[in-house]
């Protein structure tokens, strides 16, 4: 059996894609690997590494010894315990602890104040709104440039077991539709798609030019599981 270099590998996929000789496909392979280097460059930095962190010492110190300098930061806990003109204040501080460690914020995940009555277009939805919009513009003022927010009313995220066995005795999540029908409804009883449609317009409509000015990018998680 013939061995192949990577080099000739890649020749031979050409000229049998292509049809063309030996010679015109390494030319081909040299000038993708120009543009592709080209491009390289111009694109360089764009996509960072990055990890979603609480302030836990071992957890940043594992994060540095595998190559992570970027957090998507979680500052729900912390503004709401502080009112909100002192946001700033806090989202400061949190920043400058997480530089002397090494990282640099790109984002927080997930909203950063409470939003059960936005969601739920329940009254107070306005007050929300109000810490909401003052928490964009703390952001924008210390250049932390993105909010992942989502839109999944009153249960969040659910699974329906945390106990599924996998690889090498590795336990994992799981959602089964089925199951979580017969969990029944939570508190909230049942929303309908119109309403949920409603609430998010509702808050969009006051966010993102807020978000906008601020020059933070406002990222939506999908819902988790993303059913209807």
């Amino acid at each position: 059996m013939a061995k192949y270099a990577r080099r000739t590998w890649i020749q031979r996929n050409i000229e049998i894609a292509t049809g063309v000789g030996a010679a015109s496909a390494l030319s081909i392979v040299k000038t993708s690997k120009a543009k592709a280097q080209s491009n390289s460059t111009l694109k360089k930095g764009n996509i960072k590494l990055a990890w979603a962190l609480e302030r836990d010492t071992s957890r940043l110190r594992l994060a540095k010894q595998i190559g992570v300098n970027h957090v998507i930061a979680r500052v729900t806990r912390v503004l709401e315990e502080t009112s909100r003109d002192h946001y700033f204040d806090a989202l400061k501080k949190m920043k400058a602890e997480y530089e002397a460690a090494g990282f640099t914020i790109a984002g927080v995940e997930s909203d950063p104040v409470s939003t059960k009555r936005i969601k739920l277009g329940m009254p107070g939805r306005d007050e929300e709104i109000a810490n909401y919009i003052s928490a964009i513009k703390a952001m924008g003022k210390l250049n932390i440039p993105m909010c992942c927010y989502n839109f999944m009313a009153g249960i969040g995220w659910c699974r329906t077991r945390f106990d599924i066995p996998e690889r090498g005795g590795a336990l994992t999540s799981e959602f089964n539709y089925a199951d979580a029908e017969q969990q029944g409804l939570t508190e909230w009883g049942k929303i309908s798609e119109e309403k949920i449609w409603d609430n998010i317009t509702y808050f969009l409509e006051r966010i993102i030019p807020v978000a906008e000015k601020s020059n933070v990018n406002m990222a939506l998680h999908p819902d988790d599981p993303p059913i209807s």
